[in-house]
């Protein structure tokens, strides 16, 4: 039997990584407006969601999200519906999902954006786990620890703190990411243009290149193009499409929006043989203050 190594290990965890963060941005589930630099630096590309990225939130007090499958005849299965609470900040508070037991309550630093605790119930409303973050002067995140029911601390897949140098305009340049046994999990090199948008991200493992990703954006510095995904926008800069192109097939997602500008729908498409085909839905609603 071959030999487990830490290095197949450690690959392996930075591919579970970099399927979640094409998950979120081909899957339509997560916000849009998403800042994409927290998609990719928030918590070694949201494989936990330690930066909370929900777009425009302004005067929202709760958002439900519900979740369909389209049917070869155009009927719609509901999955699972996903609600969400906010405070007078414009900050998720708490979430719950439908098909899963627990909730998720966040706690944030005074006066900032900062996630700092997350918190985990079961339906007996007793805590199940518990993540804590801590931040640097330049408000990213470079440690996260998690803690079980008994306050014991528990490891997880992935790195649980980071190291980042900063270029003269407080980007980020370099990253550093480390698991508990202090060894480097991978190394991101970023690049800006002279707006301060990231450009290009190189992510190394075992200093060789495993990944690149590289972004174009428009006169409005809106992201037009994630590699092989493209945006397109309306006059307000909502992203109304979104259309990924792969060696395993293309997918396509629309959005339309309210006067508030807050996202009312999507639908995902696939391609079969040149032909659209709907396969997922997500309709949003509201609760203002």
């Amino acid at each position: 039997m071959e030999r487990w190594t830490t290095s197949k290990k450690m690959k392996l965890n930075y591919q579970i990584v970099l399927l979640l963060l094409f998950f979120v941005f081909i899957s339509g589930i997560y916000s849009q407006d998403c800042n994409y630099l927290d998609r990719i630096m928030g918590c070694n590309g949201l494989l936990e969601d330690c930066r909370i990225c929900e777009g425009d939130t302004q005067g929202i007090q709760k958002k439900t999200e519900f979740l369909y499958r389209i049917n070869s005849d155009s009927t719609l299965i509901l999955r699972y519906k996903v609600r969400k609470s906010y405070d007078l900040n414009e900050r998720m508070i708490e979430q719950s999902q439908s098909n899963y037991p627990n909730y998720t309550k966040y706690l944030y630093q005074d006066n900032s954006n900062n996630l700092i605790e997350k918190l985990i119930y079961d339906n007996n409303n007793l805590l199940v786990k518990r993540w804590v973050y801590k931040y640097d002067s330049n408000n990213y995140l470079i440690e996260r620890k998690l803690y079980d029911f008994n306050e014991e601390l528990k490891r997880f897949e992935g790195p649980d703190s980071y190291f980042n140098n900063y270029d003269e305009s407080g980007n980020i340049i370099e990253r550093l990411d480390y698991r508990g046994d202090n060894l480097m999990d991978h190394k991101s090199i970023l690049e800006y243009d002279s707006n301060q948008n990231l450009i290009n991200v190189k992510f190394y493992m075992n200093n060789s290149l495993y990944d690149e990703f590289n972004y174009k954006y428009d006169s409005n510095n809106n992201l037009i193009q994630y590699n092989s995904t493209f945006y397109t926008y309306d006059s307000n800069n909502n992203i109304i499409q979104e259309y990924s192109s792969h060696n395993w097939g293309s997918l396509k997602i629309i959005s339309k929006y309210n006067v508030k500008n807050h996202i009312i729908e999507k639908i995902e498409y696939e391609f079969k043989n040149k032909i659209e085909i709907p396969k997922k839905k997500i309709v949003y609603e509201y609760e203002y203050y």
